[in-house]
């Protein structure tokens, strides 16, 4: 696969996370109106199907790999400088999602309204929690902004555990010096990176 091909694919699947936002850019006279309108009917009328790949591009269209690839890098583009084109783009919809572990117990929920946001480090006491965790205490290790074209996501991990910045910089210094991996530096607990150093006491 060509890298130009490879960049263009790229592009695509961005257009489809954007489409909320993509439908914006019909109708200014673009060359690129007929491939887009294509994307975001396929979107529309495929929701429990797969997504649109470049080879439906090419058969719904019936026009040059090199014209696809253009016109895919010209809608990102736009959709990138949007307020350049004094195109607004506005996400309405937020929602709050706290994620909690404890040993090999995982719970997680969702809320569509939160009056404060805790900091990283607050203490949060969750009562209904304490059924499943067996524990309603707990302190916010991390907060994670995630957005998309129709809503705002904030992941909230919380950790029966208060903040250990030791540990914090112990686990920096290790994913530096790959000792350990990235993906266990984000995605692992603390409970298991101790258990690869051999803590006994973790």
């Amino acid at each position: 696969m060509s890298e130009r091909l490879s960049k263009a694919i790229s592009h695509l699947v961005d257009i489809e996370s954007m489409s909320n936002f993509a439908v914006k850019m019909l109708g200014r006279g673009k060359d690129y109106d007929d491939l887009l309108t294509v994307i975001l009917n396929w979107n529309s009328d495929n929701e429990k199907r797969k997504s649109i790949e470049f080879k439906d591009l090419k058969k719904e269209l019936k026009i040059s790999d090199s014209l696809i690839c253009s016109q895919l890098e010209a809608i990102y583009n736009d959709l990138v400088r949007h307020n350049s084109l004094g195109i607004e783009f506005s996400i309405m919809k937020v929602e709050y999602i706290f994620c909690m572990r404890c040993n090999d117990k995982y719970e997680r929920f969702v809320l569509n309204d939160l009056p404060c946001i805790p900091g990283i480090g607050d203490q949060i006491r969750i009562p209904f929690t304490a059924n499943n965790m067996n524990r309603s205490t707990y302190y916010v290790e991390e907060i994670i902004h995630e957005l998309s074209d129709t809503k705002q996501s904030i992941l909230i991990s919380v950790t029966p555990y208060p903040p250990n910045l030791y540990f914090k910089l112990f686990k920096d210094e290790a994913v530096l010096k790959e000792k350990i991996s990235y993906e266990d530096y984000c995605y692992g607990t603390d409970r298991e990176i101790k258990g690869k150093f051999g803590f006994k006491n973790f």
